[in-house]
C-alpha cells in the first residue's frame, strides 16, 4: 500500500489506487486538518487572552 502517491498530488489513474489506499490518504487528510484547527484554536485563544490584558492596561494607563 503506498498512500503516499496519493497525498503528495502526484497525478494518477483511479485504476491503479486500492480503495483502501484512498480511505487511508483522506483519513490522513481528516487527521491533519483536525490538528491544524486545534493548533489555530489555541493560536486565537492566547490572542485573545493578551490582547484583553493589553486592554486592561490601556485602561489602567488611561484612569490616571
Amino acid at each position: 500500500m503506498n498512500d503516499n502517491r496519493i497525498i503528495t498530488g502526484s497525478p494518477i489513474a483511479p485504476e491503479d489506487v486500492d480503495p483502501t489506499e484512498i480511505l487511508a490518504a483522506l483519513h490522513k487528510r481528516q487527521v491533519d486538518t483536525q490538528k491544524l484547527i486545534a493548533q489555530y484554536r489555541d493560536i486565537v485563544t492566547d490572542l485573545a487572552v493578551e490582547i484583553e490584558m493589553l486592554k486592561n492596561r490601556i485602561d489602567k494607563i488611561e484612569s490616571k
